[in-house]
C-alpha cells in the first residue's frame, strides 16, 4: 500500500494534476469570456436592428 502511495504523492503526479487543473479553469474561463461576448454582440445587433425598424417606420408615416 506505502508504495502506491508514494507514486500518487510523487512529484511527476502532482505536477500534472496541477497542470491539469491549470488547463480545465483556463477552459472554463475562457468560455465565459467567449460567453459573455458573444452575449454582448448579440444584444447590440438586436438594439441595433430594432431602431433600424423604428427608423423605418418613422420615414414611412412621414410619406403617407
Amino acid at each position: 500500500m506505502l508504495p502506491i502511495l508514494r507514486h500518487y504523492f510523487s512529484r511527476r503526479v502532482r505536477v500534472a494534476t496541477f497542470s491539469a487543473i491549470l488547463f480545465f479553469l483556463s477552459a472554463i474561463i475562457t468560455g465565459g469570456v467567449i460567453f459573455q461576448r458573444q452575449h454582448a454582440i448579440e444584444n447590440r445587433l438586436l438594439e441595433n436592428l430594432v431602431w433600424a425598424g423604428i427608423n423605418s417606420i418613422g420615414r414611412y408615416e412621414s410619406f403617407i
